[in-house]
């Protein structure tokens, strides 16, 4: 039986209350997403009252997910009904997007309604409504109250609990309320651009989350870098730097030169990504303003406001702070290619210094063994004993060999004269 207002506070009351669960995802992550539908209108099962509706945005997917009250008196549209139908709404919803998978990007939860008497105060309605739903454990309507204003007849209520280091729920809600005796006409208008505003806003979020870690990954690599140019540094500066070390380190540079350098960029195509994505964000609710002469929209632009100086101010100073690591590291791989270049440069001339003294050598060692050979070996009337023979082989030898390690020790020492002149 349906309860008059007066039976209870006239707060906790709306006509044809809705809610609506909006989830985004990327077109790029699953390029078809058939768990949310194919762009058209799909009831929810009985006994549930609502619909699923997806759409394509560009490169994302955006899915509504409608609820309406599902009670014995739900076909009295138009008739007063409590907010507590809000809660077993949100479980509806719920449940649905357990079944079907969540967006990548985030979600946004809009309630919707009319008021049921002139004198409704909209303010007291919206926080009702606010805490019949619970999309929190920690429900604070004026830490989570963005603004509020107007949208297409309806008064406009925006939540959110940002993302942030002590854990606190993350979510993000839009009440609206229309107007005692409005019409609905324009509710799907307002679904739409709602829509819209939300995909950009947790466009943005989502890129800033990215980047986060992004930047968390570069502040890391920096300090390494920083490891690695020291480590150069100090090779640098010792008489007999250990080149098989420094030849590691190397190694371990060039594959950070690679990812620093990716991170990087990935840095800044995030930046841009959050730049258009605001700029975007922006177009939407001057268009708003244009199609609705009496909008107030100065809630939303709170948001763009607080992401540029919240999101991209600091992760530019980010990216101006880490980006001369990218140098510092290029700066260390010249010093220790140019030490190994320099090494491995020693070490040819050696050889070859090495290999010219020793053909020099030998030449002369043969070329004096040919010349005293006919000195010492002479003819003789008498043959020469076995042991004159052998004294005389002995001496050619040590001729030869004196000969030879002298001319080569001489090449040795004048070599790298004769290079320089």
């Amino acid at each position: 039986m349906q309860m008059t207002l007066a039976e209870n506070h006239t707060a906790d009351w709306l006509i044809y209350p809705a809610l609506n669960l909006l989830l985004y995802d990327g077109r790029d992550r699953d390029p078809i997403r058939e768990d949310w539908g194919d762009k058209q209108v799909r009831r929810l099962p009985a006994p549930y009252n609502g619909y699923r509706y997806q759409r394509i945005l560009g490169d994302f997917y955006a899915l509504q997910i409608n609820g309406m009250d599902s009670s014995d008196d739900a076909h009295w549209t138009y008739h007063p009904k409590s907010l507590n139908c809000l809660l077993e709404i949100k479980e509806t919803l719920v449940a649905e997007k357990d079944t079907i998978g969540a967006g990548s990007l985030g979600e946004t939860w809009v309630a919707v309604g009319r008021l049921a008497e002139p004198d409704q105060d909209v303010q007291m309605v919206a926080e009702h409504c606010y805490q019949a739903i619970g999309v929190s454990e920690q429900l604070s309507w004026q830490e989570d109250l963005v603004g509020h204003g107007r949208i297409l007849d309806a008064t406009c209520y925006e939540l959110w609990s940002p993302p942030s280091v002590d854990a606190k729920p993350v979510y993000h809600l839009y009440i609206c309320i229309f107007d005692y005796g409005a019409g609905l006409k324009r509710l799907d208008r307002l679904y739409h651009h709602l829509l819209t505003l939300g995909l950009y806003r947790h466009q943005a979020t989502w890129a800033y989350q990215q980047s986060r870690a992004i930047q968390s990954t570069l502040l890391d690599d920096y300090h390494t870098i920083r490891t690695l140019h020291q480590a150069a540094r100090f090779n640098l500066e010792q008489e007999k730097p250990e080149f098989a070390a420094l030849t590691q380190t190397l190694g371990q540079g060039l594959l950070m030169l690679s990812r620093y350098t990716e991170s990087l960029n990935r840095l800044v195509r995030n930046i841009h990504l959050l730049e258009s994505a605001l700029e975007q964000y922006r177009d939407r609710y001057r268009l708003l303003a244009k199609l609705d002469a009496n909008a107030q929209i100065q809630f939303l632009e709170r948001f763009r406001n607080f992401a540029i100086r919240r999101y991209i101010r600091p992760l530019k100073q980010d990216y101006v702070q880490l980006n001369p690591g990218l140098q510092l590291l290029e700066d260390s791989i010249q010093i220790m290619q140019g030490m190994l270049q320099i090494e491995q440069f020693s070490q040819q001339f050696h050889l070859e210094r090495t290999a010219i003294a020793a053909t020099v050598g030998l030449g002369s060692a043969t070329l004096t063994g040919i010349a005293i050979i006919p000195q010492i070996v002479q003819p003789q009337v008498e043959p020469k004993s076995m042991w004159s023979q052998g004294f005389d082989v002995v001496l050619i030898l040590v001729i030869s060999l004196l000969c030879g390690v002298g001319c080569g020790s001489l090449a040795w020492r004048w070599l790298p004269k004769i290079l320089k002149s």
